[in-house]
């Protein structure tokens, strides 16, 4: 493709790129924001008929071939495709409203299913990526993943009002060069057609399809892509369909009963601790270096020489694994229990976690990882809205330092 102002600008509009204003020689773009490159902008010269316009036109080339690390003919090349690749690789969907007599969608109905169908896609996303490039990426996974869902966000490129049918689709040419990844780029290129085939076109009420579903993904994974999804199309007010690039249906997508997402995403139980239970949250003394300042705490607290309260719920605000904390936005409440046998459970409803261990610093660790595990997987703020990013706290101790509680009385 010709290098010309025109294809430029084209691709600079395709890409994201916005335009800032202009004066009698240039218009001026900047990058978006996620491209995380503040204070560039790049002049596309104007007129054709300026003595200095192909230096100006090579000059702008050369800011955007740094920028991409690559040859700009690729970068028109891609210009001109992206396009078609889009459309292509799109999913088409089609709302329409349950009651016959009412041909019309609420707008909370309409941006309630593209939030969960876009987080469905973010989790599918971020699933993939972990199982494919882990092994390439040293450190800081979550970095990497997080960038990748900011590079690939879903897209309209196509919206019929009077029907509520939508194309969305990703664009693949941004940020190849981010990553420098064998085969990255490669698997971005479909990725959006296997979220099609792998999620939104199962069959949710034929059992094997259930357990195939069971047996490639784990129950943190399937409950950031399919929790999501669920939430999308388990809505009475209107139907979903696939369609084709017309818009003629090619597929129903149906309601999922309840039995069949809970064998899916499986729910913990709520139920209530043993009323004849009672726990004892004490608050300790604790070093410069981190030790316990007392030696016994249970004859202290029998002694009346620690605060000591009665409860049955106890609210955490934050856990740690090495130097890092995951912090919470409001307190996450934990409920002790024990089994017959003696065993120790620690269950959150909020998080949907419950685990259960003969020690209790077994059944800590083992809820402090799980906790982890989800905020790796989901990341920051997503779906757990009182998750708050990680940082480097050394000097807060959390209450799981505090020993297993008292169940003797």
């Amino acid at each position: 493709m010709k290098l010309t102002t025109n294809t430029l600008v084209d691709f600079l509009q395709s890409h994201g790129w916005e335009n800032k204003g202009q004066d009698n020689k240039f218009i001026y773009f900047v990058p978006p924001k996620q491209m995380n490159i503040p204070g560039v902008f790049v002049p596309i010269p104007r007129m054709q008929s300026a003595p200095d316009y192909g230096d100006a036109l090579r000059h702008a080339s050369r800011i955007l071939e740094q920028i991409y690390e690559t040859d700009i003919s690729e970068l028109l090349f891609e210009a001109g495709n992206f396009q078609s690749t889009m459309l292509q690789n799109a999913i088409y969907v089609k709302l329409f409203t349950s009651d016959r007599s009412d041909h019309s969608l609420e707008v909370t109905h309409v941006t309630s299913f593209l939030k969960n169908l876009n987080t469905s896609f973010e989790g599918y996303l971020k699933v993939e990526f972990a199982r494919r490039f882990a092994s390439q990426i040293r450190d800081n996974l979550e970095k990497a993943a997080t960038k990748l869902i900011l590079l690939s966000r879903l897209r309209f490129i196509d919206l019929q009002f009077q029907s509520f049918s939508f194309g969305v689709s990703m664009d693949p040419t941004i940020g190849r060069s981010e990553f420098g990844l064998r085969g990255m780029n490669n698997w971005r290129d479909k990725v959006l057609p296997h979220y099609e085939e792998d999620v939104l076109t199962q069959d949710f009420s034929d059992h094997n399809t259930i357990e195939e579903i069971k047996d490639k993904y784990d129950e943190i994974e399937r409950k950031v892509i399919f929790d999501p999804l669920f939430k999308a199309i388990n809505n009475n007010e209107y139907k979903v369909a696939l369609t084709n690039q017309s818009y003629q249906p090619k597929k129903r997508i149906k309601t999922v009963t309840r039995a069949r997402v809970k064998e899916i995403v499986p729910n913990i139980s709520t139920n209530e601790p043993d009323k004849t239970l009672s726990f004892v949250q004490v608050i300790l003394p604790v070093t410069s270096s981190g030790d316990l300042g007392i030696r016994s705490p249970k004859k202290a607290i029998a002694s009346g020489g620690l605060f000591a309260k009665q409860v049955k719920r106890i609210p955490i605000q934050q856990i740690f694994r090495n130097d890092e904390v995951l912090e919470f936005a409001k307190p996450i409440e934990v409920i002790l229990d024990s089994t017959p046998e003696g065993e120790y459970i620690l269950r959150s409803i909020e998080a949907e976690i419950e685990v259960k261990n003969a020690t209790f610093e077994g059944v800590q660790k083992t809820f402090n990882d799980l906790l982890w595990r989800i905020y790796d997987t989901i990341g920051e703020g997503k779906n757990i809205s009182y998750l708050l990013p990680k940082a480097n706290i050394k000097e807060v101790r959390s209450w799981f330092q505090l020993g297993p509680p008292d169940t003797s009385s």
